[in-house]
């Protein structure tokens, strides 16, 4: 029975947190595609749709309230739609979705305006700490995408690599957070992942709140 078996302990507790199943993570990978159908009945019974995305990866749609929902807030998005952006550059491309830290700091300085940057990141904090702090809450952010494998950190670096994933946050930008209501489903996986965006605190990993 493969709810015994470690894959899907392991799948599971990525899926319940918010988190994707990447191509890359090779063996939970593969036991999502070998037991897709069984894991699509096993998170029906829990109000929950496990679906396949067209770009490969796996994550959970709520569609009942059995699982909490998480809720990403405006920091997390932005950089997740930075992100998303430099993911079609092709210097990205070719260095397999490898970006450091700094080079995504000053992309957000040079395309988010100024005003912009403060309400997002740095809302309540004095203009001589604003630098800090908005560099403060974008790795804040990046270490919640890490948490629910948007990206990845590269170990001994100030380095990310972007996971095929990180393409879900491409759809917010398209509406510019505005999304249709035919689309929001697409864009939460479980314990949620809700793609919306409001006065609401970072959830972050290490602080493990912002749940409905």
């Amino acid at each position: 029975m493969i709810f015994l078996e470690k894959p899907f302990a392991e799948t599971d507790v990525i899926l319940r947190r918010g988190g994707n199943i990447n191509m890359s993570e090779i063996a939970l990978y593969e036991f999502c595609c070998q037991e897709f159908e069984m894991l699509q009945r096993f998170y029906a019974n829990l109000e929950c749709n496990f679906v396949k995305h067209p770009d490969g990866f796996f994550f959970l749609v709520p569609t009942g309230d059995i699982l909490t929902t998480k809720i990403l807030s405006r920091a997390c998005i932005n950089v997740g739609q930075i992100l998303a952006m430099l993911a079609r550059d092709p210097e990205i491309t070719r260095t397999s979705g490898r970006i450091e830290i700094n080079q995504v700091l000053k992309t957000i300085d040079t395309m988010v305006p100024r005003e912009i940057q403060k309400a997002i990141y740095s809302p309540n904090t004095r203009e001589s700490n604003t630098d800090r702090s908005i560099g403060d809450e974008v790795r804040k952010a990046l270490r919640q995408l890490v948490y629910l494998r948007f990206i990845r950190f590269v170990a001994g670096s100030e380095a990310i690599v972007l996971a095929e994933s990180i393409n879900r946050f491409t759809e917010v930008a398209r509406y510019d957070n505005e999304i249709e209501e035919t689309k929001k489903i697409i864009l939460q996986s479980t314990r949620g992942v809700s793609f919306i965006t409001g006065e609401i605190n970072s959830t972050d990993p290490e602080e493990d709140n912002g749940e409905n």
